[in-house]
């Protein structure tokens, strides 16, 4: 009689551990490819990080789904799978690029302003002043990200050029200065 209630016992756990992992989850895929290029590169970065996040309805903060460091100029391909427990609604996806790259020659960006680098007053040595990290959000259309686990069709787009979007300055947490 023992030895059937621990059987009972363990087929009622695994029983819920596997309805629990695809009965009740819908899952939603995406996958997106591009090449990003950084035209001026005064400041010598070759690196970006792309971000797959949901974005939520009701509130402006973003979830990461999946993230890569890239290297400029070099394709990258990404894959995200996002699965929500008794959701059958697509999510909101977006694409987020977090950037070192400007447009115009380097200028320092000190608590909400611009002003530009001049001869006459440079940088202190003991104050190194870094690249600003810059955020750019591109939506993700929803034809693009697919009920299900497999992916038929990427999301591409072919280069787009980092210095010619207008991307938000990111808060610097550590300095209250950094390079534009």
């Amino acid at each position: 009689m023992l030895f059937l209630g621990t059987i009972l016992i363990y087929i009622t756990i695994f029983s819920y551990q596997i309805v629990e992992a695809s009965w009740l989850r819908s899952f939603y895929s995406t996958g997106i490819s591009g090449t990003l290029v950084c035209s001026t590169d005064a400041l010598k970065i070759t690196v970006a990080d792309v971000e797959i996040v949901k974005k939520s309805k009701h509130s402006s903060k973003y979830k990461t789904v999946v993230r890569k460091t890239i290297k400029l100029g070099a394709r990258f391909h990404l894959e995200a799978h996002y699965g929500r427990f008794f959701r059958w609604n697509q999510p909101n996806l977006y694409m987020r690029f977090t950037y070192h790259c400007s447009r115009n020659k380097p200028s320092i960006y000190l608590n909400g302003r611009t002003s530009s680098i001049s001869r006459k007053n440079p940088l202190s040595r003991g104050n190194s002043v870094e690249p600003c990290r810059k955020v750019y959000f591109l939506e993700i259309p929803k034809h693009f990200v697919i009920r299900g686990r497999t992916i038929h069709q990427h999301y591409g787009f072919d280069t787009l050029d980092l210095a010619n979007v207008e991307g938000q300055v990111l808060p610097q947490t550590k300095k209250k200065s950094c390079l534009i």
